[in-house]
């Protein structure tokens, strides 16, 4: 309701202030950040970095940051601190869309932080259209190309069509289908 009617904000804000569950708090100021004005984004902002919880406040700064795009930094800070590798894997590819370029090889130091092989290949996926925009070396390439191998079969097989260019950066259009072909006998073997 608020959404249609400005004047409520400011109460809405208030009664966000007032959960006591950061995780909840941070949901709704995520979900707030879009429709407020910018008398109310100062506040709005002053509670999110009051938020303890790193995943929590990442999240809420992501969004925030979507509309204040200074944040960004801050945002990958607070999530650069996040200790469970799950969390901070999950914050970083959903900051990936919208995260600015100029910060793109601060998210992959990030993601390469990240020592689950699963969780590292689920934050790359998100960043995956984005590769073009940074100067990677073959051997960075590769390792793109084994860590993504950890996701299950279905996330692998969504990834193939965004890292095409990079397969054929590293060899050529036939080596994007000598992959097709290998992944193919790989699912023939284990359906």
């Amino acid at each position: 309701m608020a959404e249609h009617l400005p004047e409520l904000w400011p109460e809405a804000l208030e009664i966000t202030r007032q959960i006591k569950d950061e995780y909840s708090r941070s949901r709704a100021l995520s979900a707030m950040a879009k429709h407020l004005s910018e008398t109310l984004l100062p506040e709005a902002l002053e509670m999110t970095r009051q938020i303890k919880d790193k995943y929590s406040r990442s999240r809420a700064l992501s969004a925030m940051a979507e509309h204040l795009p200074e944040l960004w930094l801050e945002a990958l800070e607070i999530t650069r601190q996040i200790k469970d590798e799950s969390a901070r894997s999950m914050a970083l590819s959903n900051m990936a869309q919208y995260l600015p370029e100029v910060l793109l090889p601060g998210a992959f130091d990030t993601i390469w932080a990240i020592q689950d092989k699963y969780y590292c290949a689920n934050a790359l996926q998100g960043y995956l259209p984005y590769l073009g925009y940074l100067s990677m070396s073959f051997t960075q390439l590769t390792d793109i190309l084994d860590i993504l191998a950890y996701q299950n079969r279905a996330q692998l097989l969504d990834a193939l069509p965004q890292i095409r260019p990079m397969i054929i950066r590293l060899g050529n259009e036939q080596a994007f289908s000598e992959t097709l072909k290998a992944v193919r006998d790989v699912c023939q073997q284990w359906p």
